[in-house]
C-alpha cells in the first residue's frame, strides 16, 4: 500500500491509510511521511532502465 493521501492531526503529518484495518492483509506500507518520494525514484528509476534495455535490445 502506498500512502499518498495526506491529513493534519496533533501529532503533524500523518497519511489516510488506516495502518490497524489493513495490517494483516497488507505486505508492506510506506511510510507517512517520508514514503512516496523514495517509492517514486525507485519506479522511475525502473522504468529508465526498462527503457535504456528495450532501446539496447535491437
Amino acid at each position: 500500500v502506498i500512502d499518498v493521501g495526506i491529513s493534519r492531526a496533533d501529532a503533524g503529518i500523518v497519511g489516510d491509510v488506516d495502518f490497524a484495518a489493513v495490517e494483516s492483509v497488507a505486505a508492506a506500507i510506506t511510510p507517512m511521511p517520508g514514503g512516496t518520494g523514495p517509492m517514486t525514484v525507485a519506479c522511475l528509476v525502473e522504468n529508465t532502465l526498462t527503457a535504456w534495455r528495450r532501446q539496447h535490445a535491437r
